[in-house]
């Protein structure tokens, strides 16, 4: 009997969320939307979906001001591959008492 690879109609793909736990975590993955959302506590937010071409994995990552920055300034566009790399909590210049997530953000050629 030949090999297939079955998926289940009506199945709803399992959806990470990713915002990364450890310095140097990172994900990577073909962007398939990047968009703003309502959230159900009425709140706008953005939410941008990745796939992993190697595991098939779908992410979500809810970027906030800095990692926001880095994929407007890329212009971030379905199609792209992009690599993000959590660089953990970092202090504000302006602020040393307050600290915010810091990432790196990469774009594949």
């Amino acid at each position: 009997m030949s090999e297939y690879n079955w998926t289940e109609v009506g199945a709803r793909a399992q959806r990470v969320t990713w915002s990364g736990e450890e310095e140097g975590d990172f994900i990577y993955g073909v962007v398939e939307d990047f968009k703003e959302v309502t959230r159900k506590d009425g709140t706008k937010g953005n939410v941008l979906s990745l796939e992993n071409p190697d595991t098939k994995e779908t992410y979500s990552v809810w970027p906030k001001s800095q990692l926001l920055r880095l994929i407007t300034e890329a212009n971030i566009q379905p199609g792209m591959m992009v690599k993000i790399e959590y660089l953990g909590k970092q202090k504000l210049k302006t602020d040393k008492t307050k600290s915010f997530r810091a990432y790196k953000l990469f774009i594949a050629p």
